[in-house]
């Protein structure tokens, strides 16, 4: 397609007459131009051009592209060119289909000087002068013209105007003379007529071409037609004039398709002439390079149809050579605020848009048709330049692949710019000649009918070939337009059909149709009529476009479904893009730019408003351009006060209201509701349903939400085609199928009640609650087993969907959110109550469950307390059940996330006896354990707590109480109520020390260990001020002045600092601590701070100077926390010392002792709001509360925490006391629940090194820092003896010993002094006793309790009389380091000490000698010794984690070093017996030793939560069964018994195996166990450790029996391969074997109890006995054979040493052999109704087990049956083995368990093991304490037992402590495994979960083998009716049939 550069032509600049040249050639001639880009350069050049030859506009008509970016124009007509003249070239970038503009490139100017020199030194006739630029060379094509010397024709003396112009004369370019030759066509064309008949096929055809050629007639002058328009008339004259010649009535029978070409190329030539001569209105034209194009196609089609006429063919021309274009007859318009589906504006003026016809016959089409023409007001409304690029390229790809589906569906809601982007489409299309039609509807205006008939009438226009067919349907059937499918059919789909061979050149027509769903007038029949036709357009070719856009529409949708169609759709909301977002904040900053332009008296500033304001508006808008250009009239109409406007509409969100925004959401809906084809109140009820949903629902799950609130006969069936009909507003996601509105603004508008009132947000909580009644019920998602964390449950995503739909797990998270949002009615209200009182009553617990699964179990609490406070007016009992059911969730809220079953087992246990949900469901749930305590419990104090990423280094609590700040390496704001985390603080990855509230809440402080302050905004963590760069190092500590304008920061820099809030600046600096300041506080009248320097300093806060001198507090330790009353009156100090000192401010005295009880370093204070409570936190994990007034303790500590206590807060209201600690928690506790103080066992320090056991055996005595503590352990009593004197020694005690007989307490501290008290009445006996000239850290008594030895940091040690308090033996000198263990020998001779030099010592008191030289073998400091009670040995335990062993007369180190500590190891004892070590260290673990050997002789003792300061034996009355005592850090003592009645499991080797493991042996000599495999291997390990001894490959099949000799030194293996073997037992080298001889496998094998043969039974029914000792010949020939089974032999054993043998057969028989008669059977007998698998015999005894599933007892004498035991086993017993004593069966079966069983009585003795897969073997150790057993899981268990002693079933694990009784072990006989009890999770003997116990229960839980736990409130948890793991499901109580 042609363009035109330029059609102006002027006149040179000069008048010369004559030509001048000083160059020897005559005139150049620019004839053409050659544009070339660089081919590194992206620069493409558009066809336009615009040329200045001496400064006049030539013409330059592009002619063709010599490559794909190289341009060539010609100069028509040419341009002559003199020395003097300026060629100015300005050429254009090209523009891409969405570029509204050109880009304008730099002018190239060219003088013509350069070019006449260029061409001077040659000869030729034509040149090309070449000019380079910046992206492009440009070529000048130039011609010579000589001067020549005949006489010019030319009056003026020139021969022609090209001589004239050279001249400098003016150029005259005009039409030609000739009479106008479509004058003459339309003559001859008329004349022609007149000889048809009306009737004839092309006579309509002519009547349009005689119309054609009056139309350009009218429009052409009568006489100067331009050449080229004259030569065309003459093209058609000629063929008319062939027409005429000939008698075309004639040829019509022969040649119609040729005349009709003929006819209809000389009409579409008139209407060419006739466009060419409107170039004032037909841009198009203009072009030259147009019009050329068209001129040569026209030539070449006359040439063509009139040769076809003139050789006789008749040919059907396709296409035509031109396509008239839509004249432009209307001015732009900027943005119409009627119009609804706008979008954006262009800058440049649109391009043409409506048709005119104006022939007779379109006359009659507009009579016939009707047709619609758009107003005005509607046009030009194309997108802005730059914005909906990804739209447009995509529809631009689209139109120009003819293999595309030739219908492009372009979808989107209202105002979202559907209708611009249809409008950017029509100019484009224009110019490519493309558009055949538009029709933009507007809603209310169009009827279906008139769709069809206006784009028939359009499309006429758009090719004669169209038009004819058109005319003639309309001529013949008038009453097509009556019919939508015959119009279409008619006047649409068949001429576009017919002039289908037309398209193939210039491309095919586009119809365009904007707003199709607004043509519903009328009928609804119309309107699906209306859609029936437009699957027919795809019967066309796709050639043919059409792009159709709407809203969403289900009607539409669904006439095309299932076609192949091109689908778009324009995304608002979630959806939206950047692209979007983008778009419409250029359209937004263009309009601003606008406004600044018309105001500009009112002085708006250049950059107003900002371009982040602006972006903000943009994403608000989320793709609704309606919604961003309703926004911006409403902030222009603000006028003066457009600021606030627009502040308020950014702030407002998506949601914000506006002027107009109403109107135009509320015509939208009225307009939904009124065209759906449901009632009103459906469309409403999904609406609100969508509206008020919290996240997006899906059809499906509203059916759920509608069930009961859809009117009329609407049904859930029918809410697809609702939702459907409601595309408009709401918008399904293609692939989750989510509903969601399409814009925040509708949600604003439907939800507000002053706005619209549609809405009723109760329903939605019915609907919640019903649901949730409906579906929730117990182990919702049929859980297999508790056992397991949620996350480890195997496939949970899909299980929990399946079980908890969307719908469920809708009601289940929201329920509670939409109550809180009812606006209650009086019928609501009733429903709402009575629906909440179904739910609190039956379903909390269901409720809770799948919120665990659903991962948001969090929030529960908030749901229930909005349930309670909603209740409070209508139904307080369910008020109160909803509030401690939200105190439940709180409390429990960790288990409640980790694992969903234990909701059940493990918190509803837990829960207070006094609480609404214990005594509502605890009886539900009747097998659950019990908790015992031994005082009424209550909810505990610790309410819930919050997890934070890192340590918390600081909190700070809202002065509203709503929200809590928390200071950490990752800050937070969140919920005090919830815990739920609302929004972090950006600390720019700097951890930071101390956060802070403004006293007004409006803004927080934080302070980094980058030594900035940050000031952010609270409501958001928006940041306002700083950071600003206050100290040089860590910020500690901040507080903010009362006036909230100033802050006070204290840092590592040792500085004090003000600085004020806004600007940043430091108002105060103060430099006076000599060390780290630690904590400041900030008062109206003076600001203090706290340092490392143990000083309080004390500022004046109006000068910012020091007020006095510092304070000296006599705390020995770094001041760490500072707080001061409310009335500014009291200040408190404390310190890293563990005290806390009260100050009165006005006279700087210290008021009383000091508060003493924590036990590690002050790190927090903070007074009540009213002054009397003072709290505080430490590093010994505890909070504690003080009464100010008295000094005392308020209450028991507060536990929770497991790492230090770093920050501590009372909420507002003072109901809650809040702590952070370096444990990564924040702890809230309840203030009406704490722990009354009543000097009970609660509230100890850490015990020291000091633990004594009273004469009676049961009183057990031990001292913190502060008292002398006695126990009774039978009566449960306790005692408590303060001391009463030296408070500053006590406060700094670091070791303490109580004498034997308990009437003495010696204590040491950092005062270097020792005291010795009377533990009657806690006063001092003797002190202090002073020598030592440093720290002293270790103390003892002797036996006889006269003598205390001291052990110093001094390195010596010294011996005082208890007596008279004097040092009668010392300084003992010899260590090089640190005293730091001391003991004395029985006998009171001696003192042993132990060093930091890594060394002990054994002194003689009597001369102060060493005995021996220093004891050297530790490699870390000693800090246990203890001499053995015979007085033969020294144990020294280090921190090297090893106890070594010294014989007391050599000094040297006997036995095996004893090891297995973790942590260093601190305290050592011996039992009475001395063959006993007992050990403690900081590994919180205690372990007991044989002391010869080495070996660890029970499992560690578990259940200290600090290391173990002190250790001892409890003798009982039994000696091979003591306890042990412990002490520890953690504030308890605790009594263990040593032995526990179980069957535990010690191991599960796993790793060995890869096949069923078939058989197992243990060995009678060691812990080892060998194993065989169905792979043929053999493996031998230690079954205790597991550690491999060896493994081989022995046999090529299945092991089938593995076997120890006697002596544990062979192992013989037999197997599927016939073949027995046996090994070395160490060594694993093959002894004898393979030995050969059975004919079928060999399934059994036993050694003779002395060794020397093997007895085997195989398959092939025989038993052999076999020689160990043979010669080589005999190896495969046994001794004797066994003959007389039917079946194989399973099983075989010895009896009676070796004379005798017994058989096992699968032919159900048992049988008795002599040992050495192969023939001689002494009976045989059948009692099994299957195959016998295992016999066994213990004393004149046979135990048989088999597949009958039971084990039968026989009399070894003569067969007699004794009994028989089917107890239990549901499956085959594949093996049994026999204890030592004969008294316990322990029996292997298919049904996966193991069993123990009583001989005697066949009665089960211990619990069912329950394995994961069928056991095949077992066997036991001969000493009973092992038991091991394999199968088909491929492992082998290892369990510890006692089985040989008695019996294990729970009447045996009851227990009695004071009234309570308990049973220690559940119903499958597990005890507990208390080591992993740090994180609250008891478990069973294989790691799975059995049980939670809440942080507060821990410090005083009773583990199994607990005797007694002193210093915390006892609880034991009672497991009699336990059940858990596979079994959890049958703790809940299930009615009996046919009963309630």
């Amino acid at each position: 397609m042609a363009s035109l550069a330029s059609v102006v032509v002027g006149s040179v600049g000069t008048t010369d007459t004559k030509l001048a040249s000083p160059y020897n050639y005559g005139q150049l001639k620019l004839t053409g131009i050659v544009i070339k880009p660089d081919p590194r350069s992206s620069y493409k050049p558009s066809r336009v051009i615009i040329l200045l030859v001496d400064g006049a506009e030539r013409t330059a008509i592009f002619r063709s592209r010599v490559s794909q970016s190289t341009l060539m124009w010609d100069v028509t007509p040419v341009a002559l060119i003199t020395p003097k003249s300026t060629i100015s070239i300005q050429p254009f970038e090209a523009r891409s289909f969405i570029q509204r503009t050109r880009k304008r490139e730099e002018k190239v100017v060219i003088q013509g000087d350069a070019v006449f020199r260029f061409c001077s030194n040659r000869s030729a006739d034509k040149h090309e002068y070449e000019r380079v630029c910046k992206h492009f060379r440009v070529i000048l094509s130039v011609a010579v013209q000589k001067v020549q010397d005949k006489k010019r024709s030319d009056p003026r003396g020139y021969e022609s105007a090209a001589d004239a112009a050279m001249a400098g004369l003016e150029l005259h370019y005009g039409p030609h003379t000739a009479p106008n030759q479509f004058k003459t066509s339309l003559s001859r064309l008329t004349d022609l007529m007149k000889s048809l008949p009306p009737d004839s096929p092309i006579y309509e055809a002519m009547r349009s071409t005689k119309a054609s050629l009056g139309h350009a007639c009218e429009w052409m002058p009568t006489e100067h037609v331009e050449d080229d328009i004259q030569r065309l008339g003459e093209q058609a004259c000629a063929v008319l004039t062939c027409l005429q010649e000939s008698k075309v009535p004639e040829c019509l029978d022969s040649q119609e398709s040729t005349v009709r070409a003929m006819i209809h190329l000389v009409g579409n030539a008139a209407m060419f002439a006739e466009d060419c001569s409107k170039l004032e209105f037909r841009d198009d034209l203009r072009n030259p390079d147009s019009r050329k194009d068209i001129l040569e196609d026209f030539e070449w089609r006359f040439a063509k149809v009139k040769k076809n006429f003139d050789v006789g063919k008749d040919v059907a021309e396709a296409g035509e050579p031109y396509i008239r274009k839509a004249l432009d007859t209307s001015t732009p318009v900027p943005f119409p605020s009627a119009v609804e589906d706008e979008s954006e504006v262009s800058d440049e003026e649109p391009e043409p848009e409506t048709q005119t016809i104006a022939s007779d016959e379109d006359h009659q089409l507009t009579e016939w048709l009707k047709p619609y023409f758009v107003p005005g007001e509607y046009l030009h409304l194309s997108c802005l330049d730059g914005t909906r690029v990804p739209q447009l390229s995509k529809i631009t790809a689209w139109l120009e692949d003819d293999e595309a589906h030739n219908v492009l569906w372009l979808t989107g809601a209202a105002g979202t710019g559907k209708t611009s982007i249809a409008w950017s489409l029509v100019p484009e299309l224009a110019r490519q000649q493309r558009c055949a039609g538009e029709f933009f509807l507007r809603p209310g205006q169009h009827y279906p009918s008139a769709l069809w008939q206006t784009l028939a009438y359009k499309i006429a226009s758009f090719h004669p070939a169209i038009k004819s067919e058109i005319f003639r349907a309309l001529a013949t059937e008038g009453s097509l337009r009556d019919s939508i499918h015959d119009t279409f059919e008619a006047l649409v789909l068949s001429p576009l059909k017919a002039a289908e061979p037309h398209f193939t050149r210039l491309g095919g027509p586009v119809l365009l149709i904007d707003g199709l769903d607004h043509c519903k007038q009328g009928s609804r029949d119309d309107w699906l009529a209306l859609l029936s036709t437009l699957p027919r357009w795809l019967s066309l070719s796709h050639r043919c476009k059409l792009i159709i856009t709407s809203r969403h529409d289900i009607d539409i949708s669904r006439a095309f479904e299932g076609k192949e169609i091109e689908r778009m759709e324009l995304r608002t909301g979630d959806a939206d893009d950047n692209n979007t977002v983008s778009d419409i904040h250029r359209y937004l900053t263009y309009r601003f730019a606008e406004l600044r332009k018309q105001d500009r008296e009112k002085s708006i500033q250049e950059d107003w408003p900002a371009f982040d304001t602006v972006y903000k508006l943009a994403e608000h808008a989320s793709g609704f351009f309606r919604w961003a250009a309703l926004a911006f009239d409403s902030i222009r109409a603000a006028d003066s006060d457009r600021e606030r406007h627009l502040t308020s509409i950014v702030d407002g969100g998506p949601g914000a209201k506006f002027d107009g925004l109403d109107e135009y959401l509320g015509g939208i809906l009225a307009l939904v509701c009124e065209r759906g084809s449901f009632r009103t109140e459906s469309f409403q009820a999904i609406l609100e349903t969508v509206t008020l949903s919290s996240v997006p629902l899906t059809i499906h799950d509203l059916k759920h939400f509608l069930q009961d609130r859809l009117p009329g006969t609407a049904s859930v069936d029918s809410l697809e085609s609702m939702c459907h009909e409601l595309l408009a507003v709401i918008s399904i996601d293609e692939e989750t199928k989510a509903i969601t509105l399409r814009h925040q603004a509708y949600k604003s508008y439907l939800t507000d009640q002053k706005r619209c009132t549609v809405m009723d947000g109760a329903s939605m909580t019915v609907s919640c609650l019903k649901i949730m009644q409906q579906e929730l019920k117990f182990n919702t998602c049929g859980l297999k087993s508790s056992s397991q964390f949620n996350r480890d449950i195997e496939n949970k995503d899909a299980l929990v969907k399946s079980c908890i739909p969307p719908h469920l797990s809708y009601a289940c998270r929201f329920w509670a959110d939409h109550l809180h949002g009812t606006v209650t009615m009086e019928k609501r209200d009733t429903d709402i109550v009575n629906l909440l009182r179904g739910f609190l009553i039956v379903n909390i617990p269901h409720w809770l469950e799948a919120l665990s699964l659903l991962g948001h179990s969090r929030a529960a609490a908030k749901s229930l307390l909005v349930a309670a406070e909603w209740l409070e007016a209508t139904d307080k009992d369910m008020s109160s059940l909803a509030a401690d059911g939200s105190r439940f969730a709180l409390t429990f809220a960790d288990v409640i996330a980790a694992s969903a079953p234990h909701i059940y087992i493990s918190a509803l246990p837990f829960t207070p006896r006094s609480s609404l949900i214990y005594k509502r469901y605890h009886a539900q749930y009747p097998r659950i354990f019990g908790v015992l305590r031994e005082k009424e419990d209550q909810w505990p104090a610790m309410r819930f707590s919050i997890s934070a990423d890192y340590a918390v280094h600081s909190i700070s609590v809202h002065p509203d109480g709503r929200r809590l700040a928390v200071g950490s390496s990752s800050t937070f704001v969140a919920s005090v109520t919830t815990g739920e985390t609302l929004f972090h603080l950006n600390s720019q990855g700097y951890t930071v020390r101390t956060v802070a509230y403004s006293p007004n809440g409006k803004r927080i402080s934080i302070g980094s260990d980058d030594g900035r302050l940050r000031i952010f905004e609270s409501e958001n963590g928006a940041l306002l001020f700083g950071p600003f760069d206050i100290h040089s190092d860590w910020i500690r500590s901040a507080a903010w002045s009362p006036d909230g304008q100033r802050i006070v920061t204290g840092s590592d820099d040792r500085t004090v600092k003000i600085t004020a809030v806004e600007s940043g600046q430091i108002v105060y600096d103060t430099s006076l601590h000599s060390d780290w300041v630690r904590t400041v506080i900030y008062t109206p009248e003076f600001f203090a701070s706290g340092s490392d320097d143990r000083r309080v300093r004390i500022y004046d806060a109006s000068t910012g100077t020091a007020s006095g001198e510092a304070w000296v507090t006599g705390q020995t330790g770094y001041i760490k926390a500072i707080a001061v009353s409310p009335d500014y009156k009291i200040l408190a100090a404390g310190s890293d010392d563990t005290t806390i000192v009260l100050y009165d401010v006005e006279t700087r005295s210290v008021i009383g002792q000091p508060l003493r009880g924590h036990t590690g370093a002050i790190r927090s204070l903070t007074f009540s709001k009213d002054g009397l409570l003072l709290a505080s936190g430490s590093d010994d994990t505890t909070v504690r509360l003080w009464d100010v007034q008295t000094g005392k303790r308020f209450c028991d500590p507060l536990y929770g925490h497991t790492d230090e206590v770093s920050s501590v807060r009372f909420s507002p209201d003072m109901k809650q006391l809040i702590a952070g600690g370096e444990d990564r928690a924040v702890r809230f506790f309840d203030m009406s629940s704490l722990p009354v103080f009543k000097d009970s066992v609660l509230g100890t320090g850490p015990f020291r090194a000091a633990i004594s056991l009273g004469d009676d055996g049961d009183t057990i005595l031990s001292c913190d820092n502060l008292s002398l503590w006695k126990w009774g352990l039978k009566e449960r009593n306790v005692e408590n003896t303060p001391f009463q004197e030296h408070v500053d020694h006590l406060s700094g005690i670091q070791s303490a010993s109580i004498s034997p007989d308990g009437t003495l307490v010696a204590t040491a501290a950092r005062d270097r002094m020792v005291f010795i008290w009377q533990s009657d009445t806690g006063t001092a006996l003797w002190g202090p006793m002073e020598g030592h000239s440093d720290d002293i850290f270790a103390l003892s008594f002797s036996a006889d309790g006269k003598m205390v030895a001291s052990g110093s940091d001094d390195r010596t040690l010294r011996v005082w009389s208890a007596e008279t308090g004097t040092c009668i033996c010392g300084p003992l000198t010899g260590h090089s380091a640190s005293v730091r263990g001391i003991c004395f020998s029985p006998d009171g001779k001696l003192v042993a000490s132990g060093s930091n030099d890594n060394t002990a010592i054994i002194w003689s008191i009597e001369n102060g000698d060493m005995l021996h030289k220093p004891l050297e073998y530790h490699r870390d400091w000693i800090y246990g010794l203890a001499f053995s009670p015979n007085e033969r040995y020294l144990a020294t335990g280090s921190d090297d984690y090893t106890v070594a062993i010294w014989d007391m007369e050599t000094g040297e180190r006997v036995f095996h070093p004893l090891t297995g500590h973790d942590g260093y190891l601190r305290v050592v004892n011996w039992s009475p017996d001395s063959k006993r070590i007992v050990t403690g260290g900081r590994d919180y673990l205690i372990r007991v030793f044989d002391a010869e050997t080495g070996t660890l002789l029970f499992e560690p003792l578990t259940g200290h939560r600090d290391a173990v300061t002190a250790v001892a034996f409890r003798p009982t009355l039994r000696d091979d069964d003591p306890e042990v005592i412990s002490a520890s850090m953690d504030g308890t003592v605790r009594v263990w018994r040593l032995k526990v009645r179980s069957l535990k499991k010690i191991r599960t080797i796993s790793d060995n195996h890869n096949d069923w493991v078939r058989t197992i042996a243990l060995s009678p000599t060691d812990n080892c166990v060998a194993s065989g495999d169905d792979d043929g291997k053999l493996v031998v390990v230690n079954a205790t450790t597991g550690d491999p001894k060896f493994s081989c490959a022995a046999h090529r099949h299945w092991i089938c029996c593995v076997s120890y000799s006697p002596d544990g030194t062979k192992i013989a293996t037999c197997s599927e391969d016939r073949t027995i073997s046996v090994w070395d037992a160490e060594s694993g080298e093959r002894y004898i074997g393979p030995l050969r001889g059975h004919t079928g496998a060999v399934l059994s094998i036993e050694f003779s109890p002395r060794g020397g043969f093997l007895i085997s039974g195989s398959a092939d029914t025989t038993a052999c006995r076999w020689d160990l000792h043979p010669t080589f010949s005999m190896l495969n020939n046994p001794m004797e054979t066994y003959r007389g089974h039917q079946g194989a032999v399973n099983s075989v054993t010895y009896a009676h040493g070796d004379s005798l043998v017994v058989t096992g057969s699968a032919d159900a028989h048992i049988a008795v052999w002599e040992g050495r008669a192969s023939e001689q059977q002494l009976w045989r007998v059948r009692g099994h109704q299957a195959a016998v698998l295992s016999v066994r015999v213990s004393d004149e005894r046979i135990f048989s087990s088999s597949e009958d599933k039971t084990i039968r007892v026989w009399r070894l004498s003569d067969g007699q049956s004794l009994r028989t035991i089917d107890q239990g086993h549901t499956a085959p017993i594949n093996a049994i083995a026999l204890s030592s004593d004969g008294r316990r069966i322990l029996s292997a079966s298919d049904d996966a368990s193991l069993r123990v069983l009583d001989s005697e009585s066949g009665e089960p003795c211990a619990f069912p093991r329950l394995m994961s897969d069928r056991v095949l073997s077992v066997a036991v150790s001969l000493d009973g304490t092992l038991v091991a057993c394999s199968g088909r899981d491929k492992s082998v268990h290892v369990w510890r037992a006692n089985i040989a002693r008695r019996a294990l079933w729970p009447q045996d694990f009851i227990e009695r402590v004071g009234k309570l009784e308990f049973c220690s072990v559940d119903e499958q006989g597990e005890l507990a495994d208390f080591a992993t009890l740090d994180d609250g999770w008891i478990r069973g003997s294989n790691g799975e979960l059995m049980c939670w116990v809440p942080t507060t229960y821990r410090p005083g839980l009773r583990t199994p083998r607990t005797v007694g736990v002193l210093g915390a409130i006892e609880t034991m948890l009672n497991f009699r009716n336990f059940v858990y793991g596979t079994s959890w499901e049958k703790c809940r109580f299930v009615s009996p049939p046919g009963k309630g």
